[in-house]
């Protein structure tokens, strides 16, 4: 099944996101009726629409099946999406950070980071008492134990 061209024109519309209700609308029909499904708005390639919660970490879970570097991780136009890849020599990133990175690229560039910056952001989180120095030592796995877990690599887009 493909999500009917008019809901698909809807989540692509710029007014639709100012106007509100039009896009709350279409995304409760598509939670509904197309929780999982491929829109095919006329001026787009055609991609995935992933709706409800448990469905989307389900995908970010398998990044071997739906990759993030394969094309723009902003929504775009054929004619846009082209004009880039010619620009960047096939790339469809004029810029390359970890949204567009695929395993293996991120796992270490993740491993590097991800405990260090975890760690500061989410300190604000937790109780005073687990902030001195002794607590905060044993309360968060080391870098290379949080690289090892699950998950922690993100990919949202599905290849086609």
């Amino acid at each position: 099944m493909t999500i009917p061209a008019d809901i698909a024109k809807d989540i692509v519309d710029p007014t639709a996101y100012a106007d509100g209700d039009r896009v709350d609308q279409a995304f409760a029909w598509l939670r509904k009726e197309a929780p999982l499904d491929v829109a095919q708005p006329e001026g787009f390639d055609p991609f995935w629409v992933v709706t409800r919660h448990a469905d989307i970490l389900e995908v970010e879970r398998q990044n071997e099946l739906f990759h993030n570097g394969d094309r723009a991780t902003v929504l775009t136009t054929i004619e846009a999406d082209r004009k880039v890849r010619e620009m960047m020599g096939g790339s469809p990133h004029l810029v390359r950070s970890l949204v567009q990175m695929d395993t293996p690229t991120t796992s270490p560039t993740a491993r590097s980071r991800k405990g260090p910056c975890c760690r500061k952001t989410c300190a604000r989180w937790r109780p005073a008492s687990a902030r001195s120095p002794a607590a905060s030592s044993t309360a968060w796995p080391s870098t290379a134990t949080a690289a090892t877990s699950p998950g922690t690599s993100p990919s949202s887009t599905p290849s086609t």
